[in-house]
């Protein structure tokens, strides 16, 4: 089915090509832009090839299904704070399921390797390959095995922690007393308050320093050089060049967890065993964390439109992701259907090119959210026997933005938050509906006469207003509303006064449902209209 279905976002499937080599991968997309069915085609590859050993985790289902169920361990009780014990526990449990999967999914391949091979020497060859793998999982599993190597790390952290605490906690005392020499009698409230920043300060420096230790812990805890090594000489007793581990969703687990996943586990097999060891990450933007691996030897493949496309020309740009949203359709009317697109649309008074076009900007290329469309378009019109028309395809944005975009703000979860995120909900909510009124505002004074520029005069009575610019280093800003599709980079352009500026688009269905005309007017001599002074 992958073969007949998989649509790439570039001809002559160009970005498939990016992704499948020996390098580690970062595939970079906002949620429903391919990421899933792109691993999923290049697993399909990668195991035609006896060469490579594929290996997929979905790293959100493990995340998931850890965290209620982790398993307590009555030795690690007292060995760190009970506040840290949970999360130590959880991200312990998350890299060993990860780590005992690739331990599994190898078990799988040497037993298929040795069944087409037969005689003595081979059965004793096998023997000793079986023997090495329960080695590597004892390793990884086994709590009694890791017993030993675990409590003189997490004492060694321990005393470490005190000592630091030890040595702050005179420092603090010593400013404390200078402050309060410098407060003087008079002030003895203000004097309290200096007591107890400092046991605040005290506290968060070594509720700190757990955090920061579990890395170096969990990487000494797991033996991850030995691993590696264990994992090496393996693959070679089965004829296999290259482990292929996909991670699947992998921005989906919490920020803490990923970030000490990557630096004891992701990191280290990338930067030890590349010649034998790779990855193919799928994960959002902004919630993605390198650790210490090189980014300019792997590879970053975005998938969201500006991303994408920002290499070409404008024109270039939209062309290339209408012919992605044409292609798309096609391709999955043509492969569930049997049928010809004019069996589901209306082309009488709107070409094939025209739906596509609209299609495209009501999702931004997003295939899931094709879907969406397609699916309540399915509702209203398909399912009682009716054509699929412009304004069924309007409707159905407008449709998705309620049903799905909006609700953000009641389900916020740590999976829809950019990383070091600042700005609340609440504060993200204001934020956009700032930006809302203001476009509303720009509405009323174009159809007002008040901005008379001759660039307005073709569509004064209705114009259009769904894009606004600001200076790139503001973008940050923008980065959780962009994540969850609020609103989406559209280009880069020089304004008038030579500043280079990000232009940013509302979501259609949002700009409908605020009765704010979507896009510019068609022609060259509008090119600029996105970076004039009201917008």
């Amino acid at each position: 089915m992958i073969e007949q279905l998989y649509t790439d976002l570039l001809p002559n499937n160009h970005v498939f090509k990016m992704c499948f080599s020996d390098n580690t991968t970062f595939l970079i997309g906002r949620k429903g832009t391919g990421k899933s069915t792109i691993i999923l085609k290049l697993e399909n590859e990668y195991r035609k090839n006896s060469k490579y050993l594929p290996c997929y985790i979905d790293t959100k289902t493990v995340f998931e299904s850890i965290k209620g169920e982790y398993q307590k361990i009555d030795y690690l009780r007292g060995k760190i704070p009970e506040e840290h014990l949970e999360n130590y526990l959880i991200e312990r449990a998350f890299i060993k399921n990860v780590l005992k999967a690739i331990g599994h999914e190898i078990n799988v391949r040497a037993e298929s390797f040795f069944s087409k091979l037969v005689g003595v020497i081979n059965l004793s060859r096998k023997q000793q390959v079986k023997q090495k793998i329960s080695a590597l999982l004892i390793k990884i599993e086994n709590n009694q095995y890791i017993k030993e190597i675990e409590l003189p790390i997490l004492a060694e952290v321990s005393t470490k922690l005190t000592q630091t605490k030890e040595v702050e906690k005179g420092q603090d005392i010593s400013a404390g007393v200078n402050a309060k020499a410098d407060i003087n009698s008079g002030s003895s409230q203000l004097g309290l308050g200096v007591d107890a920043k400092r046991s605040h300060s005290t506290k968060d420096k070594t509720n700190d320093g757990w955090e920061k230790q579990f890395s170096t812990a969990l990487l000494k805890v797991f033996q991850i050089t030995t691993i590696i090594e264990e994992i090496g000489v393996i693959l070679k007793e089965i004829d296999v060049t290259k482990l292929v581990v996909f991670l699947d969703d992998f921005s989906e687990v919490g920020e803490k967890t990923i970030k000490n996943f990557v630096n004891v586990v992701l990191s280290p097999l990338n930067n030890w065993a590349n010649d034998f060891i790779c990855f193919k990450v799928a994960a959002y933007p902004n919630r993605v964390y390198y650790g210490d691996i090189d980014v300019g030897k792997i590879d970053i493949v975005d998938l969201d439109f500006y991303n994408l496309y920002s290499r070409y020309d404008k024109s270039t740009m939209e062309s290339l992701s209408v012919d992605f949203t044409k292609r798309l359709l096609q391709q999955r009317i043509s492969g569930f259907c049997r049928k010809d697109f004019s069996e589901y649309f209306d082309i009488s008074s709107t070409s094939i090119d025209e739906y596509c076009d609209l299609i495209f900007k009501t999702s931004m290329n997003v295939p899931r959210i094709v879907g969406y469309i397609l699916y309540y378009c399915h509702q209203t019109h398909t399912s009682l026997g009716r054509k699929i028309t412009r304004q069924a395809i309007e409707v159905a944005a407008e449709n998705y933005y309620e049903k799905v975009v909006s609700k953000f703000f009641d389900i916020a979860t740590h999976s829809l938050m950019s990383f070091s995120e600042k700005v609340s909900e609440l504060q993200q909510k204001e934020l956009l509906d700032l930006v809302v009124s203001k476009l509303k505002s720009v509405k009323r004074q174009i159809s007002s006469g008040e901005f008379s520029g001759l660039i307005y005069n073709k569509e004064r009575t209705n114009p259009y207003c769904s894009h606004f610019h600001f200076q790139p280093n503001l973008e940050h800003f923008l980065r959780t509303l962009e994540l969850n599709f609020f609103v989406t980079k559209y280009n880069e352009m020089v304004n008038k006064k030579g500043v280079k500026v990000s232009i940013y688009g509302l979501n259609y269905g949002l700009s409908k449902s605020q009765n704010l005309r979507w896009g510019r007017p068609d022609g060259t001599q509008y090119r600029t209209y996105f970076i004039e002074s009201p917008f």
